[in-house]
């Protein structure tokens, strides 16, 4: 079981995130963004990867190049916790259970597998009202993993302050602007937490490798491969 307790919605730069952190003695962190790019233009491996296995269920990644995201927010939070410890934990699951360790994830992939759709949940992008819809579906699927989980699943607890806030559809009918899309952005920060929740129960596939940037992706099962693949697009704003 997962307990989630506590949902920050503010904004933050890296260092400001970084602290926040340490201050709660966390042991893992999953950043929705990426995490590690080395190539100067293109796509990396990873996104090639996730397109591959996930692009016919429409879900692939913008790409991350150092031309176009060398100074997004996701990167300089790595490398803030890079510098504390915080090792990437793709080609190196152990390191989950000895050290702090940081992954990279991506929802739109996380969803599918967690929920086992046979399409992209669309909650981003069209009209407000679109999006409205969109996200009051993406919450009620929340919502039903915090029923009693199914061999293999994470069973999802959250406090009663989250899904009033966050989940519940009425209120999120009321949104408009700005308000849209900070609660999507919250809708997403749990699904980081229950990607980060399979990764530390070694219930994952990792999609590339430290080196040049991965995607952790959940696994229902306990029988998923695990590790870096053999063959190699959702960026969140940066």
């Amino acid at each position: 079981m997962l307990q989630v307790e506590q949902l920050l919605h503010d904004c933050y730069s890296a260092p400001e995130m970084g602290q926040i952190l340490l201050a709660e003695a966390v042991h893992g962190v999953a950043i929705d963004g990426p995490t590690v790019i080395v190539n100067a233009t293109g796509m990396r491996d990873c996104e090639r990867a996730i397109a591959s296995r996930y692009g016919r269920r429409g879900v692939a990644c913008y790409p991350a190049n150092l031309n176009l995201w060398a100074h997004c927010q996701s990167l300089q939070l790595s490398q803030w916790l890079l510098q504390r410890g915080f090792g990437h934990a793709g080609s190196q699951p152990e390191r989950v259970d000895h050290a702090p360790w940081q992954i990279e994830c991506y929802p739109h992939a996380a969803l599918l597998e967690l929920l086992q759709l046979p399409y992209r949940l669309a909650y981003k992008k069209g009209s407000s009202d679109a999006r409205r819809s969109g996200q009051q579906h993406f919450a009620e699927l929340l919502m039903s993993l915090t029923q009693p989980a199914v061999t293999g699943a994470i069973q999802l607890r959250l406090a009663a302050t989250i899904t009033e806030q966050y989940l519940n559809t009425e209120r999120i009918a009321s949104l408009r602007g700005a308000a849209l899309k900070a609660n999507d952005d919250c809708l997403d920060a749990l699904v980081c937490v229950l990607i980060a929740a399979y990764h530390q129960q070694q219930q994952s596939e990792v999609f590339g490798d430290d080196q040049h940037g991965f995607i952790v992706v959940p696994m229902m099962t306990s029988q998923c491969p695990y590790g870096t693949i053999a063959h190699p697009l959702n960026l969140p704003n940066c």
